[in-house]
């Protein structure tokens, strides 16, 4: 089965809070760690009474079934000490037919991290992203499984097909050294804030390939899940950098200070590529929390001691890498999508993969959709749309590609495109007004559901030099900072 090479993104990885920086040991001071219980998997199996008497050892020194629920959550990231894990398929326990799975070892090396997208393992997920990314995942495969094993309907992917097929394309979006590895918290000690909180950032450096359970009967087979990643992040900062909480709370402690001002959350709007553990980062959300983390940077460097210039150093030169990768066209899937394409998105990843980085995607697009045929793959370009684009006015492909130039979900690209879609979300707006003031589409849509941020405006408006000055905005859209 072919999985789909999606266009290099980055990578959002969650840890539980560790109060030793997640370097392969279990916490000085386990019963004051309240903020891990907030993952489930560490808040039914840890077990309070042992943690207390091996608190602070190493993880290296202990016996598995010693080892603390947190190690199974990634909250070794920095440890910089290899270890193999075994891995039991959660069903083994309970269903006869899953005993034919055997423990299987896999490799975790110093500064890497165990990385699961489980959003893209649930079924219900599963069949629209295959709709949406025309995968070759087979619904009867897991009906053959479900019936073969008596489940009921599962939640999750079982055949091994589907499972490695997902994976594949999922971390097909990770290319090393240049995607970025955003770690984040659910709940710390540093902020009451409900919001994710994060604790680090580097570069992805390898990852490794899927690992098939060993089994010991024939039939339908599995694979684990885990796909392990190495990162680049090191004390030294030279390429990545934790933010220094733990000595935070010490610091804020001794004078007074409110340490949860020196916390970097993941703003709300990006809660979604924050969520099930391992997800996939656009460049638009990598580019709004470097800048945040070159703020919290500053603001760290005032309390706790370190090379906080060269992190500094290292966030501009990413920086400059995303706005590149960005392009100046982030939302031409969106775009494309609301103009009528069925598989906007699709096309625009085939676009991309023709042009490269921060190149023009229009003279490309101006072709396929006169002439389908020129085409990678249908994307369901028919003749009744290919005759619509050649008929475009000036102004209506004027505002198609104002609108790709911004982080755009289809729903919101169709909602401005669209006229009638426009109207019933009652924004009141023309495309003659759109188009000298882009920052209408945030102030009118602002009470929608899923509204179009100011900052999605700005950085399509005012992007970085490496985009304006190969793309500038054209007129009358074109705006000049006071």
């Amino acid at each position: 089965m072919s999985a789909r090479t999606l266009p290099y993104q980055h990578l959002s990885i969650r840890v539980p809070w560790q109060d030793r920086a997640w370097t392969g040991t279990v916490c000085d001071d386990p019963l004051a760690n309240g903020s891990c219980l907030r993952l489930g998997r560490i808040a039914e199996e840890r077990n309070d009474a042992l943690q207390v008497l091996n608190a602070g050892k190493s993880w290296n020194d202990l016996p598995e079934q010693q080892l603390p629920p947190c190690s199974a959550e990634r909250a070794g990231f920095m440890s910089s000490t290899p270890r193999t894990v075994t891995k039991r398929h959660p069903y083994a326990a309970w269903n006869e037919t899953y005993k034919k799975f055997t423990p299987t070892q896999f490799d975790l090396p110093a500064y890497s991290a165990d990385c699961v997208p489980f959003r893209w393992m649930l079924r219900e997920y599963a069949v629209e992203l295959a709709d949406r990314l025309q995968l070759p995942y087979q619904t009867a495969l897991e009906d053959a499984v479900d019936q073969e094993a008596n489940l009921n309907g599962p939640s999750w992917v079982q055949h091994a097909d589907n499972q490695q097929l997902l994976l594949d394309t999922f971390f097909s979006a990770v290319t090393p050294q240049k995607t970025l590895a955003f770690f984040y918290a659910k709940a710390t000690p540093v902020s009451d804030d409900p919001r994710r909180i994060l604790v680090g950032v580097g570069r992805v450096l390898t990852i490794a390939k899927v690992v098939p359970y060993r089994q010991a009967g024939g039939g339908f087979g599995s694979v684990l899940w885990e796909r392990v990643v190495r990162h680049s992040i090191r004390s030294s900062m030279e390429d990545g950098f934790l933010l220094p909480y733990q000595a935070l709370l010490k610091a804020c402690a001794a004078d007074g200070t409110d340490v949860a001002d020196y916390a970097v959350h993941v703003p709300d709007e990006y809660s979604d590529q924050f969520s099930y553990a391992t997800e996939h980062v656009g460049h638009d959300t990598a580019l709004e929390l470097l800048l945040a983390l070159d703020t919290a940077v500053v603001k760290a460097g005032t309390k706790v001691a370190g090379n906080w210039q060269l992190a500094r150093n290292w966030i501009s030169e990413r920086l400059g890498d995303v706005w590149k990768a960005r392009g100046p066209f982030p939302g031409l899937g969106a775009a494309l999508t609301a103009f009528g394409v069925a598989d906007g998105v699709l096309m625009a990843y085939a676009v991309h993969g023709r042009v490269g980085d921060n190149a023009d995607p229009w003279p490309l697009v101006d072709d396929w959709l006169r002439d389908p045929t020129h085409a990678d793959e249908s994307f369901g370009i028919g003749g009744v749309l290919s005759r619509t684009w050649q008929a475009l006015s000036a102004e209506r492909l004027a505002l198609l590609k104002l609108l790709a130039r911004f982080d755009l979900s289809t729903e919101q690209a169709t909602r401005m495109y669209q006229v009638t879609e426009r109207l019933k979300a009652g924004l009141q707006v023309s495309d003659a007004e759109l188009l000298p003031n882009p920052y209408l589409l945030y102030e009118k849509d602002r009470f929608s559901r899923e509204a179009v941020t100011v900052a999605a405006v700005d950085r399509g408006v005012f992007p970085d030099d490496v985009v304006r000055r190969s793309h500038p905005l054209p007129s009358p859209s074109k705006l000049t900072r006071r």
